[in-house]
């Protein structure tokens, strides 16, 4: 169970003060006076009032800053690094793969390596977590591997969540009766679950034969327990279209999923052969037009990377600001200690070629500590140096130059991180080649 929390964390950012609201999983930015009368309010006791409320503006006096009488926001986190709006103060959200140990196999999936060796013991991630807590991280995004594989799984869980850390996971959904009903008593706060199809034979195409209606199964009980849902599912020929979708669209308005993720097809996985189901740009295109159509028939809000004419922001506590938010917002934490911006890259194939994994990882959470790993920029590189890795042709597009596009992704192509998106149809269409 968590502890009795105040609702409300709060920390500086070079724009000014931010608020996680831990029971929405939201980050509320304060600018300009807002900040300013927030840090008067948080600095003088006497100011605390109820009825000060009555004087504050919209945006603060809407927010239940005061419980019982109380002020329900933590004390400040004011890291002592400079500010800049190139990486925020410390990681919002930390994807922390707590073991590679799984029990599927799927063909698209980044991780395909998997050693106990090494892995960081219970008492070591606790410490780890502490100090995470402590530099102002908000949400724990437990992943693997399948996390509930690990033997230790739900204790770490119940740790996290009396610390105050807002927690997630991703998961298969593919586990026995006990591990579901552990599942639905643990601490969490919001659970995606994999599923790659709208049907047992699409799905089975990535996860294997069975794996659907057992997803399913999971979906509807964790659908019982209250917290927020989310789907993902991969992109590729066999499943992009409207009507590849609409299965899956209709399941999540069912079952009240708040979202349902598409995740393009990426070039770290463990089939080579899938890269086969890469889609052309013009396909591309076709998926997004679906997805249009979609979000107006479904209550579901439907996510994914280049959706370059929807401009809802659809994680709660990214912002996304001219790139996307791996080592610039979050980061991720291998089974041993490694820390860098995205699953998705090198970083998670202890097999590659050592100088090719370093461009990727940062350090090791280990053996320095994670505020200073965090604000030097330089092993950051790839996702921070956009001069240098954003693409010629996104810095002279006006959907990214209008915030309405990241970009390029750094890790689509291994040889170059600032190699233009295969998956972009805005170039083809500036030149007439559809």
């Amino acid at each position: 169970m968590k502890r009795n929390l105040q609702r409300y964390r709060a920390r500086t950012e070079w724009y000014g003060v931010e608020l996680f609201d831990r029971e929405e999983g939201r980050v509320i930015p304060l600018e300009g006076e807002l900040t300013d009368i927030f840090l008067k309010l948080l600095g003088n006791n006497e100011m605390i009032k109820k009825e000060t409320l009555l004087y504050l503006p919209l945006k603060l006096g809407s927010l239940e800053l005061f419980k019982n009488g109380e002020w329900d926001v933590e004390p400040l986190v004011d890291t002592p690094y400079p500010k800049t709006p190139d990486f925020a103060s410390a990681p919002r959200r930390i994807y922390w793969e707590f073991t590679r140990r799984c029990n599927l196999n799927c063909k698209a999936c980044f991780n395909r390596f998997f050693s106990e060796m090494g892995e960081l013991s219970f008492d070591t991630i606790i410490e780890i977590a502490k100090r995470l807590y402590e530099v102002g991280v908000y949400e724990i995004r437990c992943t693997g591997g399948e996390p509930t594989t690990r033997p230790d799984f739900f204790e770490i869980v119940d740790e996290l969540a009396k610390m105050g850390f807002y927690i997630s996971m991703g998961t298969n959904g593919i586990y026995s009766k006990d591990v579901l009903k552990r599942v639905m008593g643990a601490p969490i706060d919001w659970i995606i679950i994999s599923i790659d199809g709208s049907d047992e034979s699409t799905n089975a195409e990535i996860r294997g034969n069975g794996t659907f209606e057992h997803a399913l199964y999971t979906l509807k009980h964790l659908a019982s327990k209250g917290c927020r849902l989310r789907i993902n599912t991969l992109i590729r020929k066999s499943h992009y279209t409207y009507e590849h979708l609409k299965g899956l669209a209709e399941l999540c308005d069912k079952l009240h999923v708040e979202s349902l993720n598409c995740i393009p097809l990426r070039p770290i996985i463990n089939d080579p052969s899938v890269l086969d189901l890469q889609l052309t740009p013009v396909e591309f295109r076709e998926f997004i037009q679906g997805l249009n159509s979609l979000r107006q028939e479904c209550k579901t809000d439907f996510v994914t990377t280049l959706d370059l004419r929807h401009t809802t922001l659809h994680d709660r506590i990214y912002f996304k600001d001219r790139s996307c938010a791996a080592g610039r917002e979050g980061a991720v934490i291998s089974p041993y200690g490694e820390i860098y911006g995205c699953s998705y890259s090198l970083a998670s194939i202890p097999d590659a070629p050592e100088y090719d994994r370093k461009k990727y990882i940062a350090g090791n959470v280990q053996e320095e500590d994670i505020l200073q790993i965090w604000n030097q920029s330089g092993r950051w590189d790839i996702f921070r140096n956009l001069n240098k890795y954003k693409n010629e042709k996104c810095k002279k597009c006006d959907y990214y130059v209008t915030r309405r596009c990241i970009g390029n992704c750094p890790i689509m192509d291994e040889n170059d991180p600032a190699a233009f998106d295969p998956y972009c149809y805005l170039q083809l269409e500036a030149t007439k080649n559809f």
